[in-house]
């Protein structure tokens, strides 16, 4: 289980936040309110009101930094999201094969 982050300054805060955030939901916005997703077994929301309004100010946070970088923060952190996506999706691949050998 990942540590939950709970302050944004760095890069990698940010690269650690979207990581954290690739493990709860499949899809990512930086412009969608965390209060907006829903479990997908269900009509429930996927965070309380606390937990969403974290994960916003944290959101918020990455904006600050990646401001420092370049002035399309939401390529970037899409962007970011993805890459971050498809290195999940190849190491829970690889950990299968490893699995499937033992």
């Amino acid at each position: 289980m990942l540590q939950q982050i709970m302050d944004i300054t760095t890069l990698q805060d940010v690269e650690t936040f979207l990581e954290q955030i690739a493990n709860e939901i499949d899809g990512f916005h930086p412009m969608r309110n965390f209060s907006s997703y829903q479990r997908v077994d269900s009509t429930t929301w996927l965070y309380t009101e606390q937990e969403a309004e974290i994960r916003n100010k944290l959101l918020d946070k990455c904006f600050d930094v990646c401001t420092t970088v370049t002035p399309d923060c939401y390529t970037y952190l899409i962007n970011l999201f993805r890459l971050i996506q498809a290195e999940m999706g190849r190491e829970n691949k690889e950990m299968q094969e490893i699995a499937s050998l033992q």
